[in-house]
């Protein structure tokens, strides 16, 4: 039955089972805060900033900023990517860290924010020593650490590349200099 009485009932009811979760949930993270410590969050003008900017773009489109929507964050990052992959990125992970800071699940590490950032900074390569059946998982991570580690892995094999050179030539010159003491010694003959 449909009637406004036990539509009501519904409602309280959610809201009775609503208020025990969050109760529970509550003890189990101050539980675990207490075995494991508190996560150390430090605060910076820059943080103060980007979270400043969310939570005004928050309050002009209507959502919620904590805890904060995939979407919204993914929302946000696409209206405000004139800013660049850089700035972005670190407006996104200050969320991140912060959600994590209050023990609330990190809404940034989704695939849709993942899309986002992508389609501002550009899609970055999986390092060439990541197996080919765990390059998925590379997508996974959070945007500017995809950033770091494709950077890294290019400057590693740049410098492979370097090293290989020098010892080529190294054995090179190594072996026109046992050529030309050959020939000095052929002539001494």
């Amino acid at each position: 039955m449909n009637s406004p009485v036990m539509q009501a009932i519904g409602g309280v009811r959610a809201a009775e089972q609503a208020q025990v979760w969050q109760r529970n949930e509550s003890t189990m993270l101050a539980v675990l805060q207490r075995q494991f410590g508190e996560r150390p969050m430090k605060w910076s003008p820059a943080k103060d900033t980007a979270q400043s900017a969310f939570l005004h773009w928050c309050d002009i489109k209507g959502v919620r900023s904590f805890p904060a929507a995939p979407a919204a964050i993914a929302q946000f990052a696409l209206e405000n990517a004139v800013l660049g992959i850089d700035v972005i990125s670190e407006v996104v992970d200050h969320i991140a860290e912060f959600h994590e800071f209050q023990g609330a699940a990190n809404p940034v590490a989704t695939w849709i924010v993942a899309e986002a950032m992508d389609s501002i900074g550009g899609e970055v390569d999986a390092p060439h020593s990541w197996p080919k059946e765990q390059k998925w998982r590379f997508t996974q991570l959070p945007c500017l650490l995809r950033r770091y580690l494709s950077a890294a892995d290019k400057r590693q094999q740049r410098e492979i590349h370097r090293a290989l050179n020098e010892a080529a030539a190294a054995r090179k010159a190594k072996s026109e200099e046992r050529h030309e003491d050959q020939q000095v010694d052929d002539r001494a003959h």
